[in-house]
């Protein structure tokens, strides 16, 4: 007697088919019909290093398992039995009759999708011990969040769950007598209770596909028994979702003169049928006809997903958490002059965050110190960075800032205010980079948070050709580099900014997070780069339920702002802190932007028991309607002079031009009094910013000073009000990440 063997995922190699595909041409170009790519070369050359995808491996797995069944078939060699090992099983039941090539294709294509697209889990493999052994570990460690995946061999079994409590238990399995823990390198909790959702959309796909009775014997991984006639599509779908029992199916077919013949690329999945087969015996007759697995085949699938509920304890993808080393899909975001300085984002870091610290306001000096410190204070593998605001009345400063990264090995920026990508940027994020086989290591990360859908498709594509063409006839990046950059985005994550404290747009998430996927969903499929940017989103975060809203509707991650700068660790007065923990979002309103004062840019200010939102509207209407000091009409010079400045504004601006200022803004001062204006309102927000930064800060500098602060702050303290962190000595900048990551 015969049984096939169908490989399962991880046999895939380069080069696997190649005996078969001039063989069923007609079968092959069918299936680039439906794939939309050539199936001949990605299994033969894999030019874009996609056969290790599971969106592509699945697919590969199948075609070329069938094609090698054809071959066998047209010699003459009819099996008695077929076994598929997880996607095996696909292929296993195209050769029973259930379905056509096509179809049973189609249904790959679409499984390998959803498996894909499966973020937040993780998997591992238990060497060492049984299945029985490994459920033992889980059920007396309170490790009910992990499912045993599958049961490989009598020593081998994977383990499926919330990748970051699957990475978590490797000591608990060593020390229970497990040889090793090894990670599986996959994107999903895949054959657990965590795809229950993704079985759900297959089984929409699946339901209208016509399934015949199996002509041969297929084993299922879900029952360890022969698929059953009329129940075939209830039992293949719930395989998705549960346990391979590999072991039991093996011995269902083990007998004195049964031959396991393997089927598809490489040996891993027959080596495991060879070692049940030398140290485990065939199941008994009685064995045999008790139903070891129980299975629902008239279930209702969508009543089905709902019925479990499964406490994520993973937002947003595992990518993110591994690029970064961090423990959430959580970004601490950098604030202005330092107040997310050196001891927030050291406790960030020691926390397992991504931060970055603020440099907006900061001298090139103060910024390098800064990171100096940062170098001897964080010791573990968790990313920092710094944030650069591009500003364009000084864009020197965004380049110097730039090149301090690169002085100081700084891997990862956050962008604010970028409009366009330039050559200074193009060499910080491709300088370093190189092939370690087919993945890309060195170079350095962005983070380019953006207000202007335009500026998203920017960041979602490679560098501009003709910048990298100069950067290489310079001799500032290597042919490697340039190839590289030509493949990659310009920025890993793009940050989708909403209703934020600092020169808001007033973006509504709502609409502003779908147009950027929709964006997300042209770019990729226009473009075949290594990688694309993941989109994350800042604005309005305040409470657990916007957090888990926020990845509900597809973020692959999310940024705090101005909610930061009342924890022990922000570097500003404990007086600005005291006044925030007890605001509400009725507290904090809208105010003119210094840095765009003329051009009507907005930021959000606390307006409670604060004189600076009024009175910086004020200045902005009298701008807005007058060309030069001298138009004021007298009564509002005179309130604005004692109220405002305390001194006359023609006195102002003579201290502007004492503090020092360069000939082509004194002359351009000279000859346009609106500019002149402009100078003498901006110099009252900007000394109301200096009495911000004041640390020991009085109630008059309170009062006078500006806040920088979004609704998100009153929302987080109606969240608090009941617990310990009601109290801003007691906030952290982890425990409020904790807080709202659930």
């Amino acid at each position: 007697m015969k049984t096939f063997v169908f490989c399962g995922q991880g046999s895939q190699i380069v080069g696997m088919g190649k005996d078969y595909f001039d063989e069923f041409t007609e079968l092959v170009k069918a299936a680039d019909n439906i794939l939309g790519y050539s199936i001949k070369d990605l299994c033969l050359y894999d030019e874009n290093k996609q056969l290790n995808l599971t969106k592509y491996t699945q697919p590969a797995l199948y075609v070329v398992s069938v094609l090698e069944y054809l071959h066998k078939k047209n010699l003459g060699e009819i099996p008695d039995y077929l076994i598929g090992h997880s996607i095996g099983e696909y292929a296993a039941l195209y050769a029973a009759g259930v379905y056509s090539f096509e179809d049973g294709l189609r249904l790959v294509k679409r499984r390998g999708e959803l498996m894909f697209d499966e973020k937040g889990g993780g998997m591992a493999a238990v060497i060492g011990l049984s299945g029985e052994q490994v459920q033992n570990i889980i059920d007396n460690n309170n490790l009910s969040a992990i499912d045993i995946a599958n049961y490989n061999s009598m020593t081998q079994v994977a383990i499926s769950g919330p990748a970051d409590i699957v990475e978590s238990c490797n000591e608990i399995f060593t020390k229970g007598g497990a040889r090793a823990v090894m990670p599986l390198k996959v994107s999903g909790a895949f054959h657990s209770r965590y795809l229950r959702n993704a079985q759900n959309k297959l089984y929409e796909y699946m339901k209208d596909f016509k399934f015949n009775d199996p002509k041969i014997p297929v084993v299922a991984n879900l029952t360890a028994r022969p698929y059953e006639n009329k129940k075939v599509k209830n039992t293949l779908i719930q395989q998705l979702s549960n346990s391979v029992q590999w072991v039991e199916s093996v011995r269902y077919l083990l007998a004195d003169n049964m031959e396991f013949i393997p089927i598809g690329p490489g040996n891993a999945t027959i080596n495991l049928v060879k070692s049940i087969q030398s140290n485990m015996s065939p199941l008994s007759e009685q064995e045999k006809q008790t139903r070891k697995i129980q299975i629902d085949y008239d279930i209702d699938f969508e009543e089905y997903t709902k019925q479990v509920e499964v406490k994520e304890t993973a937002l947003g993808c595992k990518e993110f958490r591994d690029t970064y080393k961090t423990r959430y899909n959580y970004v601490v975001g950098g604030m202005c002059s330092g107040i997310s300085g050196v001891d927030l984002v050291t406790a960030a870091c020691n926390g397992k965050l991504l931060s970055f610290l603020g440099t907006n306001g900061l001298t090139m000096d103060e910024v390098e110190n800064k990171i100096l410190q940062l170098k001897s204070k964080v010791h573990n593998d968790t990313l920092y960075g710094i944030n650069i605001t591009k500003d364009y009345s000084q864009p020197h400063i965004f380049t110097d800032l730039l090149r301090l990264c690169l002085k100081h090995n700084v891997k990862v920026v956050e962008l604010s205010n970028v409009m366009a990508i330039t050559k200074d940027l193009v060499l910080y994020r491709v300088k370093g980079m190189q092939f370690n086989g087919a993945q890309v290591t060195g170079g350095n990360r962005i983070l380019a948070k953006i207000s202007q859908s335009y500026m998203a498709r920017e960041f979602m594509l490679p560098a501009p050709v003709d910048i990298l063409e100069e950067l290489l006839s310079e001799n500032s990046i290597t042919k490697e580099e340039y190839s590289i950059a030509l493949q990659i985005p310009m920025a890993d994550d793009i940050c989708v900014v909403g209703d934020v404290a600092f020169e808001t747009e007033r973006n509504n998430l709502l609409t502003f997070l779908p147009e950027v996927l929709a964006i997300k969903n042209e770019v990729v499929n226009s473009n075949k780069l290594i990688v694309n940017s993941r989109i994350g989103v800042a604005g309005g975060i305040g409470s657990p339920t916007v957090v888990s809203t926020l990845f509900n509707m597809g973020s692959d991650f999310i940024l705090t702002g101005s909610i930061n700068q009342c924890t022990i660790e922000a570097d500003v007065a404990d007086l600005i802190k005291e006044q925030l923990a007890q605001i509400t979002t009725y507290d904090v309103g809208y105010a003119p932007s210094e840095r765009l004062f003329e051009l009507g840019k907005e930021v959000q200010v606390l307006k409670k028991g604060i004189f600076y939102p009024a009175r910086a509207k004020k200045l902005k209407n009298i701008y807005d309607f007058v060309d030069s000091i001298d138009m004021i009409p007298s009564d509002i010079a005179q309130y604005i002079e004692e109220r405002f400045f305390n001194a006359k504004l023609e006195k102002v601006y003579e201290n502007i031009i004492s503090k020092g200022f360069s000939e082509k803004r004194l002359e351009l001062a000279a000859k346009n009094s609106k500019y002149k204006l402009s100078l003498v309102f901006k110099e009252y927000l900007k000394e109301a910013f200096n009495k911000t930064r004041k640390m020991n800060m009085t109630q008059d500098d309170l009062v006078n000073s500006v806040i920088y602060c979004s609704k998100a702050m009153g929302l987080l303290n109606e969240e608090l009000k009941k617990t310990e962190y009601s109290l801003w000595q007691n906030r952290s900048v982890v425990k409020i990440a904790e807080y709202l990551m659930g």
